[in-house]
């Protein structure tokens, strides 16, 4: 997956990405967009599992090395199941 080069812009001073996580950003977001258009709610477990999908059948490794920084920034971040 190819992933659009965007002039994207935070809305807001407090979500400002640092300049090495900017590609990251686009694709959590590009993966985020294409999940909400055919579910009305997205977890983060769709993401992760978009993610380990994406990861098993993307041929470029710089764009795999952008998926994994995504997977392990979003895991860290969730709280395990209870």
């Amino acid at each position: 997956m190819i992933l659009p080069q965007t002039d994207f812009k935070p809305a807001s001073p407090q979500l400002e990405i640092p300049a090495p996580y900017e590609n990251e950003h686009i694709a959590l977001r590009t993966i985020t967009q294409q999940l909400m258009s055919s579910k009305a709610l997205v977890t983060n477990k769709d993401i992760i599992i978009k993610l380990i999908e994406l990861l098993e059948t993307e041929k470029c490794d710089v764009q795999k090395d952008i998926f994994r920084n995504v997977l392990e920034s979003l895991l860290r971040r969730t709280p395990d199941d209870l």
